[in-house]
């Protein structure tokens, strides 16, 4: 996996924060239903605390019956999430926690 190999994550988001708008056809994240096909959890097998479903399509749909991974995608109007099938080809959107050395400044994600 493209994230792994460079020491990051696919994407995960416990809170609201960014919308990513700079990308046409939608990104991965790690979220997924595939375990039981009814909870989403993320990578780290944590369900989301903040959804950001894309409502005007009435996310999340199933529409093709094998929608079990989320993708963020730009509607034209808004950012948000939709559920499809995980089969299909998007870049990633990878984080990686950093931490200052030797001093307590804290972690951060980019």
């Amino acid at each position: 996996m493209l994230c792994s190999n460079s020491k990051k994550h696919l994407l995960f988001r416990r809170q609201t924060g960014v919308n990513y708008t700079s990308f046409d056809n939608g990104i991965w994240t790690s979220g997924n239903r595939l375990q039981d096909k009814v909870h989403w959890l993320w990578l780290a097998q944590e369900p989301p605390v903040y959804t950001n479903w894309d409502t005007l399509f009435h996310e999340p749909n199933n529409a093709t019956g094998d929608e079990e991974c989320i993708q963020v995608i730009n509607n034209g109007t808004s950012t948000n999430w939709n559920d499809i099938a995980c089969k299909r080809l998007f870049y990633p959107l990878c984080e990686k926690q950093i931490c200052c050395s030797g001093c307590n400044c804290g972690c951060s994600k980019i």
